[in-house]
């Protein structure tokens, strides 16, 4: 048996040494030149691995293949590749769905996703797997403990706890750095706190029958530990841990189906008597990106985003959001399946603070309807708790802090635009269309802005379709960019492309937007 490895990772490494430690035999080891170094490293280290000349020659000589780069990586190589139809090929792409490695390997072979963990290099540690198949379930018992997953939506749970290996490594530092403040051995410090939690972990494993919390429950009231988890509960470290995992996750559904349509725009059209605002129009917006939409005035953008957020009616062709069928959908459906729209001119309540206008925004709330105010007052004060918490949330996350008592109407132009922002977040969001965000902002809070979007986007998921004549700030935002003319898409590509193109200095840029050695 031969076991080939493209990508020479961290991961790759740990579980190339899980197998040595192991009872997993094998002809030979097959890896990728990518990273000579690292190569290089496990070829010394053990003497059955061969490091093949390209990719295609680790196919060629493996029965198993294993896939450990990066995702955008992978988009790129694995299409390029040929692969033999028995083999079985295993990816640990872990923002890669099975669907999507289907089309990218294009082969009748056995494709599993596996989520293995850097312990296992000592042959510990619970190794994910999706779909689940015997075959593989055994090699990785062998170097661990393998988890089959049947549902894969569920594995994106798995990754995001795997997220925190950071965060629990951090926890041994404060505690070791607390002993070494205290005038203790730096070694005794940071053996004392390992071996603890590693036979904490053990115990925890050996009553692992048991619910979690009866290890909590069973500590003395009134004790040490009673009292420490007592406090870390009061000061909302578990809330933010929580908090932590969810942005994680987010971060892992969004990348995950980057490469899907979140909007598909199929021959739109809307005439106004005689007049074509918007033209057979056809366009698509991945998931994951920031798209930005240009075009002169009068080239049917806002149009565009009134007929997808449901304001207009349309006069032919559809829209699609997420695969589902949202042309004429009135715009208050669309904001509770995660489609907002922002406005050229904001549309706060002025005579609402600005904490106010946040809580305003989630619907259905509980204190809405009078019975429920007057008889489940509890559940009223729970919720709109609940809701202020979030609220106080957004306003840290936007550095709107020192404005949250501040009325709405008296902000600048660019601190409103930041609280419409802020509203979008109270609903996690899904796509949001920005309809000219920088008008009339000065350059600081621009920048800001541009800043508060780029964190939605990375660390929230949101997927951004904006309008803008910015060309600076489109630019440092977006990619793909999309240049409208006379109500239907011109061109499409990056802001380069964009700016270079010569139909779109024509028609809407000018040309003295190019320059060749100085000349037009």
């Amino acid at each position: 048996m031969n076991f080939g490895f493209i990508g020479t990772g961290n991961i790759v490494s740990d579980v190339i040494t899980g197998m040595n430690r192991s009872k997993i035999r094998y002809k030979k080891i097959i890896i990728s030149p990518r990273n000579q170094k690292k190569a290089k490293q496990l070829k010394k280290k053990f003497k059955k691995i061969t490091i093949a000349k390209d990719n295609q020659s680790v196919i060629n000589e493996s029965d198993w293949v294993f896939v450990g780069v990066l995702p955008k990586v992978g988009d790129k190589i694995l299409p390029k590749l040929n692969f033999k139809t028995k083999q079985i090929i295993v990816s640990f792409m872990s923002t890669t769905n099975h669907q999507k490695l289907k089309k990218l390997i294009k082969t009748k072979s056995i494709i599993i996703r596996a989520i293995p963990m850097p312990p296992i290099r000592l042959g510990k540690g619970p190794v994910a797997i999706f779909p689940p198949n015997r075959k593989v379930k055994s090699f990785f018992d062998k170097i661990g403990q393998t988890i089959e997953i049947k549902n894969e939506k569920l594995s994106k749970n798995f990754w995001a706890i795997s997220g925190t290996m950071a965060s629990f490594y951090e926890l041994l530092n404060v505690l070791s750095n607390w002993l070494i403040r205290k005038k203790t051995n730096k070694l005794d410090a940071q053996k004392y706190v390992t071996l603890l939690y590693s036979a904490l972990a053990e115990l925890a494993l050996s009553n692992s029958s048991k619910p979690l919390k009866n290890l909590v429950d069973e500590q003395t009231p009134g004790g040490l530990n009673w009292q420490g988890v007592n406090e870390l509960r009061k000061s909302g470290y578990y809330r933010l841990l929580e908090k932590s995992l969810k942005n994680i996750y987010k971060r892992l559904w969004s990348n995950s189906v980057m490469q899907d349509n979140i909007l598909e725009i199929k021959n739109l059209s809307k005439y106004f008597g005689g007049l074509a605002a918007v033209s057979n129009c056809s366009l698509k917006v991945k998931q994951g990106t920031i798209t930005g939409i240009i075009g002169p005035n009068g080239s049917g953008k806002t149009t565009l985003f009134n007929l997808i957020a449901g304001n207009l009616k349309s006069s032919a062709g559809s829209v699609l959001f997420n695969n589902e069928n949202i042309t004429d959908v009135p715009s208050y459906e669309l904001f509770s399946k995660g489609l907002l729209r922002t406005f050229q001119i904001a549309h706060e309540f002025t005579n609402l603070s600005v904490l106010e206008n946040l809580m305003m925004v989630p619907g259905n709330q509980s204190g809405e309807k009078l019975m429920n105010a007057l008889l489940k007052p509890g559940l009223v004060a729970k919720e709109e708790s609940q809701i202020k918490e979030k609220a106080m949330e957004v306003v840290d996350f936007l550095n709107l802090s020192h404005l949250k008592n501040e009325l709405a109407g008296n902000l600048s132009g660019g601190q409103k635009k930041l609280l419409e922002l802020g509203r979008t977040m109270m609903v996690d969001a899904k796509l949001v269309l920005l309809d000219e965000v920088g008008a009339g902002v000065n350059r600081t809070l621009l920048k800001d802005l541009g800043t508060a979007i780029e964190k939605l986007n990375k660390e929230k998921g949101y997927t951004f379709c904006m309008i803008e004549h910015d060309m600076d700030f489109i630019s440092r935002l977006c990619n793909p960019v999309i240049v409208m003319s006379e109500g239907s898409v011109l061109f499409k590509g990056t802001s380069d492309e964009v700016k270079n193109n010569e139909q779109v200095i024509e028609s809407y840029l000018g040309r003295g937007s190019k320059t060749t050695n100085g000349k037009d």
